[in-house]
């Protein structure tokens, strides 16, 4: 327990000021403290804190001992105490508190450092200030205001409420930004237009967000969005007004956004798409989430206007399998593509030769009423429950028929043909070159494509087989022959180790050879 001593007259040349949670002190009315003094004295001694070498420093009455050296005097009535630094450090809030009402960054100041040196909860600072754990968490919050942001608030040029809002952007570009934005030398800003601003040029909507909120291991020691104190409606005490699905740490949301990306991209390059770098994709979305007219590429998620149906790019070129390429936009979202060279002949298969000059910028005809949109969906409704009918019911006849006949050699050009058009591009590709088509890879498709109804039987299951046993065949990520292929294999009895015996002796024999 403290021990008290008597006041006693003590030269204030014996004491120094020692650690005051408050650094900034009004003239005007330390001025006036120090007439009074000058002419009356002081009236109530400050305390002292007597330490382990004997130096005195002042732990409550700072406001007195700075006015005293400006009153002139000499000396000053004191009680002296041994106290902890904890201790100090509690009456010089207290004091502070219950007096002159400190600056509100010296009260955060004191108060994190209870917190961080002396481990006190806000539950104890509560207890010992007679303040509310909200407004201690609020005080709390401006520790995170960088320097510019203070020196703005202590110019009086940011209101309290204003600097708490500012204080909840953690990342230094957005705050910098804001403080720019919101100070003001006379009538500052007030907090519905400080919060307006902030909400919408500083903070990120998490429902929009390019990746999991609820996902907690998606970057290493960082929680989930909807676990984290900097989302809005997990701090309604400092976002109050805000949509509760607002992320304030631009820095993290970037953070999280590249690594789903990351995984993102390595799944596509697995499966032999391509990806495209931020930089590329960049100059494609000029016109930031969609694909100007003119572009080298086609939204797979674009309407088709050229089609009667309204059908996306999806819908349209899936079952060709073209090659896939991935990118971001400027909107941080996953945008699958497929190159228009590359579409080019499906296309032009289709009968949509008009359709590849647009892109996923293009839109409905300009004449179109409401009206119109809602007949056509209504038209587009039932003619997509008549078309599944049609097929399911085909769908049954085909399996039924084919049983009937058996392998006719209509049945297996058929079968080849549509595994052709059904595998992988590049499978279409290696199988076209593998049987001497040449040119670009859409000329190796169409010449291998257009072949398949010379073919007898026999050789359009050759042709079958061939396709199926080649998908992933060049794949990096797969062990040494490819599943399909070694599944062919051991159904059609082939060697494949002595085909690779032979593969790597062949060179040895053609050196012999010209020797």
């Amino acid at each position: 327990m403290p021990t008290a001593v008597v006041a006693i007259e003590v030269p204030l040349s014996d004491i120094s000021e020692g650690n005051n949670t408050r650094s900034v002190y009004d003239e005007a009315p330390l001025a006036e403290l120090a007439a009074s003094i000058a002419s009356h004295g002081v009236q109530q001694p400050i305390l002292l804190r007597m330490h382990d070498d004997g130096k005195l420093t002042v732990a409550a009455g700072f406001r007195r001992f700075r006015a005293s050296f400006l009153a002139g005097r000499t000396t000053i009535p004191a009680t002296i105490r041994t106290l902890t630094d904890a201790e100090a450090l509690e009456l010089n809030l207290i004091e502070n508190l219950q007096r002159a009402d400190p600056h509100p960054l010296d009260e955060a100041d004191g108060f994190h450092s209870l917190q961080t040196a002396y481990r006190y909860t806000l539950a104890d600072i509560s207890a010992k200030t007679s303040k509310t754990p909200a407004y201690i968490s609020r005080r709390l919050q401006l520790i995170n205001l960088g320097e510019p942001a203070r020196a703005a608030y202590r110019a009086r040029k940011i209101l309290d409420s204003v600097a708490v809002l500012i204080a909840t952007l953690r990342d230094e570009v957005s705050q910098a930004a804001a403080v720019a934005h919101l100070t003001r030398d006379v009538d500052p800003i007030g907090l519905a237009a400080a919060r307006e601003y902030i909400d919408a040029h500083h903070r990120l909507n998490l429902k929009d967000a390019p990746f999991s909120t609820t996902d907690a291991k998606l970057v290493a020691g960082v929680p989930s969005c909807n676990a984290c104190p900097k989302r809005s409606g997990n701090a309604l005490h400092l976002f109050e007004a805000s949509p509760t699905d607002l992320c304030s740490d631009r820095s993290c949301f970037m953070t999280k956004a590249d690594a789903t990306w990351t995984q993102t991209a390595e799944k596509a390059l697995a499966k032999g798409h391509e990806v495209l770098d931020d930089a590329e994709a960049s100059t494609l979305f000029s016109y930031g989430t969609h694909l100007p007219r003119g572009s080298p590429y086609l939204s797979l998620t674009s309407t088709c206007w050229d089609d009667e149906l309204s059908r996306t790019w999806e819908e349209l070129l899936a079952p060709f399998h073209p090659p896939i390429v991935i990118a971001r936009n400027r909107e941080l979202e996953v945008v699958r593509l497929v190159r228009v060279e590359d579409a080019q002949p499906i296309i032009q298969h289709l009968g949509l030769a008009e359709a590849a000059s647009d892109s996923s910028a293009a839109t409905p005809p300009q004449s179109w009423t409401p009206e119109d949109a809602k007949k056509r969906e209504q038209e587009l409704k039932k003619e997509r429950r008549t078309r599944k009918a049609v097929v399911d019911q085909a769908l049954h006849s085909v399996a039924e028929r084919a049983a009937a006949e058996g392998p006719t050699d209509a049945v297996l050009r058929f079968l080849a043909a549509e595994a052709l058009s059904s595998v992988s591009f590049d499978t279409a590709r290696l199988v076209s070159q593998l049987r001497g088509f040449t040119g670009t890879s859409s000329e190796c498709f169409a010449g291998l494509a257009s072949s398949v109804a010379a073919l007898s039987g026999a050789q359009a299951l050759g042709l079958l087989s061939q396709v199926l046993s080649a998908r992933w065949a060049h794949s990096p990520h797969v062990g040494l022959h490819p599943p399909a292929l070694e599944r062919a294999a051991e159904t059609l009895a082939i060697d494949l180790q002595q085909i690779r015996a032979e593969v790597e002796a062949a060179p040895q024999k053609r050196a012999k050879k010209a020797a």
